[in-house]
């Protein structure tokens, strides 16, 4: 069905392949090992940084926007119900001037642990809650002391993680924030394509992982960059800083949104 996908979408943008052309096309986060280097490898997930296995496998991928036609849970077309448009605005004068996230523990790097530990530490600026517990979440949540230089602060956990749980939101609820918070999965997170949609702020934390339109997206322009290292103290100075900057926020919203329907042709 994926084949078949593709071979639509080649027609569909005026570049039909030709028969005899051989290359493999890369759905998952990680970047499949080829022993093949001379055979194109087409995927969403670019990488570049640190190192490591997956992170050195995604380096020759050829980034291209798989999950428009592809993936099924993460629509990025125009009226899909899950994209960030679809909601009704809400004034800006309305929004909470607080940083959203909701999603699940997937995260290749571990930041999305220090975005909680963020969150139960300063909740009056960050709302960053798993919209669920899979087997083993809980423990690993206790588990972890340290994210890229971050120690585990000093505070009292729910031993049964109730504490990180929120329920799950749709872009309606998304469009009562002034802020969003994007952070890697396993790869790339797909939210950051339709986070360019959406009515607010979006708070990218920084990752060796890119997708083909990332090049084309300057921080302060059309996003609030989050450095890895000093991760908590860094968010809440920046948190505090759009609050302060109201009118250059609402902008930078204006920006992205407007360079988001272009690459979309939506």
């Amino acid at each position: 069905m994926a084949m078949k996908q593709l071979v639509w979408h080649a027609h569909a943008v005026g570049a039909p392949l030709r028969q005899g052309v051989v290359f493999h096309i890369q759905y998952g986060d990680g970047c499949t090992e080829s022993a093949d280097t001379s055979m194109p490898m087409f995927g969403y997930n670019n990488a570049d940084g640190y190192g490591g296995s997956y992170v050195d496998r995604c380096k020759s991928t050829v980034g291209f926007p798989s999950y428009d036609w592809w993936w099924p849970s993460q629509s990025h077309q125009p009226d899909a119900e899950a994209r960030m448009d679809v909601a009704t605005d809400v004034p800006w004068s309305q929004k909470r001037p607080v940083l959203l996230f909701r999603g699940t523990l997937n995260s290749w790097d571990g930041m999305r642990i220090a975005a909680l530990w963020a969150s139960l530490q300063h909740p009056e600026y960050v709302d960053a809650k798993l919209v669920k517990l899979r087997p083993g979440n809980c423990e690993q949540f206790l588990g972890t002391t340290k994210v890229w230089g971050q120690q585990r602060p000093e505070m009292n956990f729910t031993e049964n993680c109730l504490d990180i749980v929120g329920k799950l939101m749709r872009p309606q609820d998304f469009a009562g924030y002034k802020y969003w918070l994007d952070i890697d999965g396993h790869g790339a997170s797909f939210r950051y394509k339709n986070y360019l949609f959406g009515d607010a702020v979006i708070f990218k934390v920084e990752s060796e992982y890119y997708q083909h339109f990332h090049n084309a997206l300057q921080p302060w322009v059309h996003y609030i960059p989050v450095p890895k290292f000093n991760f908590n103290s860094i968010l809440l100075e920046r948190v505090k800083w759009a609050r302060d900057h109201d009118l250059e926020c609402q902008q930078m919203v204006k920006r992205t949104r407007a360079w988001g329907k272009e690459i979309s042709h939506a």
